[in-house]
């Protein structure tokens, strides 16, 4: 039942721009704050079993949607309502800059759920896709906060239900593209790199080791002969 509540506010959360633009032809603003109170419920429901640090580290977002509730209700304007994109913006950049100061950073921890001994080249990796991430949420929020106080509705609509996920799928694509292509093959060509300058060291090595050898060899061959000519002149 828990999967149930979590793909439902899952969806709501995807579908909300929609259905606030859908909503807001039908209905006044004060009845689709009831939207949000289920949505609110329904991530309630879904973090229930959360404890301690996990159940914190939500709380922005519980507070982001109770506060465009409250807003909504006591003034019946739909600012409010269009507002959430922002304040959901704002709470991901804060939690993603937040472990930029108190590592691990937000993707190293994502990137260890697959591989838990990353090395210290992927965790250098995975600071700076968080901060990236950071930049696309200051201008994903800063967007949804012009087009809230200066475009319509349906433009607002258009910008937040389908332009940003396109941009969020297109970052998404294009990390995993420059990872898959240009990063791993760049940590290739470097272990081949070092590959080679070891087995460079190891020809040197040798070749240092035949040298010793023969200066061993022809010091040995020039005592002797000095031995022999020795006893000889004796």
């Amino acid at each position: 039942m828990k999967r149930v509540f979590t793909a439902l506010a899952f969806a709501l959360i995807l579908l909300y721009p929609a259905v606030v633009y859908w909503g807001l032809t039908r209905f006044q603003p004060r009845v689709l704050a009831l939207l949000l109170l289920g949505l609110f419920v329904l991530r309630l429901v879904s973090f229930s079993s959360l404890r301690g640090k996990e159940l914190v580290s939500f709380l922005p977002t519980f507070a982001a949607i109770a506060l465009v509730s409250i807003g909504v209700m006591w003034s019946n304007h739909k600012t409010w309502l269009l507002f959430y994109p922002v304040l959901l913006n704002i709470v991901l950049l804060g939690s993603f800059a937040w472990t930029l100061w108190r590592g691990p950073s937000m993707i190293e921890r994502f990137a260890r759920l697959q591989e838990p001994d990353l090395d210290l080249e992927g965790q250098r990796y995975c600071y700076r896709v968080t901060i990236v991430w950071c930049v696309f949420f200051v201008f994903n929020a800063a967007t949804a906060a012009w087009l809230t106080l200066y475009s319509t509705v349906a433009v607002w609509t258009l910008y937040n239900g389908l332009i940003s996920y396109l941009l969020i799928g297109s970052l998404l694509g294009g990390e995993w593209l420059y990872r898959k292509f240009f990063l791993l093959s760049d940590r290739e060509l470097q272990g081949a790199g070092h590959h080679v300058e070891n087995q460079s060291l190891q020809v040197e090595g040798q070749e240092r080791q035949v040298e010793s050898l023969n200066a061993a060899l022809t010091k040995g061959k020039t005592e002797h002969s000095n031995s022999e000519l020795g006893s000889t002149v004796v």
